[in-house]
């Protein structure tokens, strides 16, 4: 927020639009005061259903809210003929916000909701609650640092299994569950999660497609990464030279960040064709 307020407050600067930001809580207090000042606001991975309110009329996205993918998990629950679920949740707006419409959907289905599980910041009491509940269908709805927590915790409480099936949300990056922060290795949480399921949305098209400028999907994935090597930690100059593949933090969001940035500027530039047209100059 300091940020934004240093960047409207700027000497001889014009603010138009906004891009960002990347997690709905910062979303919601930035896009609350960029509508104060007349601006359109754009995001590329915010998710939360508030943004969708009348209070942020001038906010768009180009990620669907978390909640609209509740269908998709009903269907996806429907398909395995599994009739009943527990929920694990942060405490937030975001993730507390889409259990309810997932309790209003899975109500409408005919699906028992066997317990909804609350947490604060550590789930571990969460996870020894499924545990002895023996809960076996699992919607568990946090930060991807939270869910290696809670599967470290169910490592270590031997709650794993073929009959528990985990569903975690879609915005989690490609490989979440190998983070160099975790309480646990990689192969202990997948042996929790193993076969896990996840609904997300389709961040690239299948068809190698061109932008505006002819970049191709290929073009772009390459420059991208090429582009985190350079700039980023030096983790990624090492697995560059081990040859594994590299795995970039947000690389799963990145398309739509590059898609919302076009979104502006042609926006901008088809406003500020008209603006000239009629003789209106904006200082830069």
């Amino acid at each position: 927020m300091d940020l934004l307020y240093r960047k409207l407050y700027a000497a001889n600067s014009t603010k138009i639009m906004v891009l960002g930001g990347t997690c709905s809580h910062v979303t919601e207090q930035t896009a609350l005061a960029s509508y104060k000042y007349n601006m359109v606001q754009i995001s590329y991975s915010a998710v939360s259903p508030r943004l969708s309110g009348e209070e942020f009329r001038w906010f768009f996205r180009v990620m669907a809210p978390e909640t609209q993918l509740s269908d998709v998990r009903i269907k996806l629950l429907k398909e395995f003929n599994w009739t009943t679920i527990t929920i694990v949740q942060a405490a937030e707006h975001l993730f507390s916000s889409t259990t309810e419409i997932m309790k209003e959907r899975l109500k409408h289905n005919n699906i028992t909701l066997n317990d909804t599980i609350p947490f604060e910041k550590y789930p571990q009491g969460a996870i020894e609650q499924l545990k002895k509940n023996d809960a076996r269908i699992i919607y568990f709805s946090s930060y991807e640092d939270q869910a290696r927590m809670a599967c470290c915790t169910a490592y270590r409480l031997n709650f794993t299994g073929p009959k528990i099936v985990w569903i975690f949300p879609g915005f989690f990056d490609l490989k979440w569950y190998d983070h160099p922060k975790s309480n646990c290795t990689a192969e202990e949480i997948l042996k929790v999660i193993d076969g896990y399921l996840t609904v997300s949305n389709v961040n690239m098209a299948e068809e190698d497609s061109e932008d505006n400028i002819g970049t191709s999907q290929k073009d772009y994935l390459e420059r991208f990464k090429a582009k985190a090597v350079r700039d980023s930690q030096k983790e990624y100059q090492e697995l560059l030279k081990s040859g594994r593949e590299i795995q970039v933090a947000g690389e799963g969001r990145a398309p739509l960040a590059y898609d919302a940035v076009w979104a502006i500027a042609l926006s901008l530039n088809s406003t500020l064709t008209d603006y000239i047209a009629e003789g209106i100059y904006l200082l830069s």
